[in-house]
Formats: C-alpha cells, sequence, structure tokens
C-alpha cells in the first residue's frame, strides 16, 4: 500500500440457496471456533497443516460465460467463477519482515494451507520488472501483479508523467517491455500504482491528466513490443476524497482491463473507529461501479487490510464480502507492518487462524491451479528489488510515512 492516509460472480455449480447458507453458517461457526482457540497460541504460530485495439484490454470485461463453469480464467485472468486470493508477501508466517520474497511465500502457503493464486510485486523507476523471482512465481503457478512507478525507490524523486507521454523514456520502456513479452505468462501489469501520493506531494509527478497520458504511453510502447500477455490494471487507492479527480486519472476503457484499488480498515493506527470489512470495501465499491467509464470492467483489492493483533474475525468474514460485491474478482492481503500500522494477517495467531480459514472459503478457491501458459523459461537474475518503499511525505490529514 503506497497510502495509509484514507487510508490481492458466481461459484462453481451454485448450490440451492438453503444449502449453500447452511454450508456458509457451518463455515463462519468453524472460522469462529478456530479463531478463539488460536488467541490461546503465540503469536507467529501457524497451524496446521493508441493502436490499443492489439491489446488485451479491450477484451477486459465481466461477461455471462464467467458464471458457467468454475477452474478457468478468461484472457484477460478474470476467474470463471468466486475470486482470486493473493497477497504480498513481504513477511513470513511468524510475522518477521524480510527482503526473501519466495521464501516468505513459501512459509505462507504452508501457514494457510493452500497456494495463493496472485503475488505481487513493486518495482520502482530504473528498475527492472519480471525478473527470477517472478519467474520463479510463475513456474510455481501464480500470477504476478507487477507494478511499475514513476518514482525511484532509491531517491524518493519522480519522473514527471509529461516526459513519460513524450516518449522521452522510451527506451528504458521498449527494455522492459520486452522483459514483459519474453516472462511469457499472462500477468497483471499495472503503471504507477496509486499516484493520488504523487498529487497529494504537491502535483510531484505532474497532473492527472499527464498521468492518464503516460499510463496510455506506456501501454502502446508494451503492445508494439509484443507484450500482449500482459493483462492491465489501473491502480488507485481508492479513497473517496480523490473521487473528483479519478475521472481525469482514468487513461480510457481501451487501455484498462481491470480496475484495483486499496481499502484499509486503519481503526486505532489512524485514530479512527474501527470499521467491519464490508465497511471498509464497500463504499469505493459503490461508486466505481456507477461510473459510466468504468462499465464492465472486473475490479481488484489490489491491497487491503485491517491493523490489529486480534483482528481474526476480520479477515474470516472477507470471502463472504467479495460474494456480495461480485464485480471483486480478485483480493491481494497487503501483509506487512508499514510503521505503527500493523496490517499481517501474520501479527498473531488469532489473525493467521482467521485468515487461513478465510482461505479455505470455496468463493476464494476458484481454481487449484493457474491458467496461465507459460511459453519459455526465464534466465533474469533473481537479485532483490526493493519492494514497497514509502514516500517520505504526504499531505493528506492522517498520514503516517513508513517503509513497508
Amino acid at each position: 500500500m503506497l497510502t495509509p492516509s484514507r487510508h490481492v460472480t458466481g461459484r462453481r455449480r451454485p448450490a440451492p440457496p438453503v444449502r449453500r447458507e447452511l454450508a456458509r453458517a457451518v463455515a463462519t461457526l468453524a472460522a469462529t471456533l478456530v479463531v478463539v482457540a488460536a488467541s490461546a497460541l503465540p503469536a507467529g504460530a501457524a497451524a496446521p497443516a493508441p493502436a490499443p485495439a492489439t491489446s488485451s484490454a479491450s477484451s477486459g470485461t465481466v461477461s455471462a460465460s464467467s458464471r458457467t463453469a468454475c477452474g478457468r480464467t478468461s484472457v484477460t485472468l478474470v476467474p470463471s467463477c468466486g475470486a482470486l486470493w493473493g497477497v504480498w508477501p513481504r513477511t513470513d508466517s511468524a510475522g518477521t519482515r524480510t527482503n526473501n520474497l519466495p521464501a516468505n511465500l513459501a512459509s505462507l502457503e504452508r501457514a494457510v494451507g493452500r497456494p495463493f493464486d496472485v503475488v505481487s510485486r513493486y518495482k520502482g523507476w530504473g528498475e527492472n520488472v519480471y525478473d527470477g523471482w517472478d519467474a520463479g512465481f510463475r513456474d510455481a503457478g501464480r500470477i504476478v501483479l507487477e507494478d511499475l512507478t514513476a518514482r525511484s525507490f532509491a531517491t524518493d524523486t519522480y519522473t514527471p508523467w509529461a516526459d513519460i507521454a513524450a516518449g522521452r523514456h522510451d527506451r528504458y520502456l521498449r527494455a522492459q517491455a520486452r522483459r514483459a513479452k519474453a516472462f511469457g505468462a499472462r500477468t497483471f501489469f499495472s503503471f504507477g500504482q496509486e499516484p493520488e501520493q504523487a498529487l497529494e506531494r504537491g502535483n510531484a509527478a505532474g497532473t492527472p491528466a499527464e498521468f492518464a497520458a503516460a499510463y496510455r504511453h506506456v501501454h502502446d510502447v508494451f503492445v508494439a513490443a509484443g507484450a500482449t500477455n500482459v493483462v492491465w490494471v489501473w491502480w488507485v487507492m481508492g479513497y473517496p476524497g480523490h473521487n473528483p479527480v479519478y475521472p481525469a486519472l482514468w487513461p480510457g476503457s481501451a487501455y484498462v482491463d481491470w480496475i484495483a484499488y486499496d481499502p484499509y480498515d486503519f481503526n486505532a493506527c489512524h485514530h479512527r473507529s474501527g470499521k467491519t470489512p464490508h465497511q471498509t470495501i464497500a463504499p469505493w465499491y459503490r461508486w466505481v461501479t456507477a461510473q459510466p467509464w468504468s462499465a464492465g470492467k472486473p475490479l481488484m483489492l489490489a491491497e487491503y487490510g485491517t491493523n490489529g493483533r486480534d483482528k481474526g474475525s476480520w479477515f474470516a468474514a472477507v470471502p463472504g464480502v467479495l460474494e456480495g460485491l461480485p464485480r471483486i474478482k480478485a483480493a491481494v492481503q497487503f501483509n506487512s507492518r508499514p510503521g505503527p500500522c500493523d496490517h499481517r494477517f501474520t501479527g498473531s495467531a488469532n489473525n493467521l487462524a482467521g485468515f487461513r480459514a478465510a482461505s479455505s472459503d470455496p468463493y476464494v478457491n476458484p481454481r487449484r491451479h493457474v491458467s496461465a501458459a507459460v511459453q519459455a523459461p526465464v534466465a533474469y537474475g533473481g537479485r532483490f528489488a526493493r519492494d514497497r518503499p514509502r514516500p517520505r511525505g504526504r499531505s493528506t490529514p492522517g498520514y503516517l510515512p513508513r517503509t513497508a
């Protein structure tokens, strides 16, 4: 999450309503019992166990066919039922933040008792996308959600969006497009996640219109390079205070496959009252799905979380909320502790038990194996790229700078 200031339809052979509701009631009771029992365990203990036509963006709609059969994903990675379940693996299962994301992911998957569908990565300007770690995630059957932002993580400075749109960085972008193409598998790709951050810092990278132009240019460079395996994600905060600028940040329907946003229940770490998962996730969902320009686009929670160590029941309730908001087709948990805000589902045994229960819900198990085809192995080096460093300032009230 690059911003704490407002701070991953259908199901398989739908059961009759009574049976489906009974199954969910039983699952909810089981999750509650697991969370209560886990409260007695030590923290971190794991339970057993413009020429857009050639882009995929033109077909990024949620169609009736998505309700026909489970276990499949469309060309734009929309699951045929339920929602993809993902994580940013910044900690291991004991809640320890480490730079070894593959080891963290393996530890988390053992703890929750299942593979994740989606793994997110954050790359700063000047870094290479789709490195050796990403190839490893791909080869293990995970979908990679990759963001390339116009901010250098090393210097915390922005490359102007207008310069990107004008083609002044095309040599770098063409190299990244070739890497994306060589990656082979279908992959979620975002340019400049949470652009509101730069706007809040005095338009540090430019205006909303300049962001939209830069996004379109990046898209076109990738398409020209033949990176048609890329599924395009427009990724914003989803903060209601920014609703007036979202139409200007929107690059156009032909350039977007998915809309992503980042809902958080910050509660005490922002001196606010706590929110339920529904109160956290639903408000911006209702707003954006009412906008004509969002029509037909699947939604993703590219980051989400709550704050605290007694949030097992909060995590356990997330799948039921997703099922009631059917355009959300993927949810990626931000498993980190950015400063005083602790969003780790691994932050306590209580949290982990609740998240494990959520992870077993049929709605977030639309498939056990990712169907994104691998065309060829990638021989990039596996150097660690510093994922998700925080900017040093923020103007929105309640912002707490941190390094994720």
